[in-house]
């Protein structure tokens, strides 16, 4: 495997070592074992993955250096709330229930029927305890002391 301006394989060693993340670690190792002359179906059978995959992580060292060996940022969903919405939904249950609400607090229940008839999203209860989730909200609260 021809691998691009390598580094030297002590520093890939050192930074095999410093790694916590396992993943990470394996395709540092991927790496040493190309520089050291491995074809790629003995690098896959070392380190456990298909050739394939081995071929991958040395062809993204090559272009793009250590920095490739790192995940990439998830493209995930989009969120479904503009941020600005999303500042509004904060200042919404930051003010707590209103009257029209019939509540005395909001459950996750009421802030899914909030998110529906305010900000036309309609989103599952779990998706809607996620969003709280991501907008800093816990589901935990204190109960109340009895003496």
């Amino acid at each position: 495997m021809f691998v691009q301006d390598p580094l030297t394989v002590k520093k890939l060693q050192k930074l095999e070592r410093l790694q916590t993340d396992a993943a990470l670690a394996k395709r540092f190792r991927i790496i040493i074992l190309a520089i050291g002359g491995w074809t790629a179906p003995e690098i896959a059978m070392t380190v456990g993955l298909a050739r394939r995959t081995c071929q991958l992580w040395i062809q993204r060292y090559n272009e793009q250096g250590v920095e490739g060996l790192f995940d990439r940022e998830g493209r995930g969903r989009p969120s479904p709330l503009t941020p600005e919405q999303e500042q509004q939904v904060r200042e919404r249950i930051d003010g707590g229930p209103l009257p029209e609400d019939k509540v005395c607090s909001l459950r996750g229940a009421d802030i899914k029927n909030l998110l529906e008839n305010e900000f036309d999203v309609c989103r599952s209860l779990s998706a809607t305890y996620d969003l709280l989730h991501r907008l800093g909200y816990s589901c935990l609260q204190p109960r109340p002391e009895h003496y």
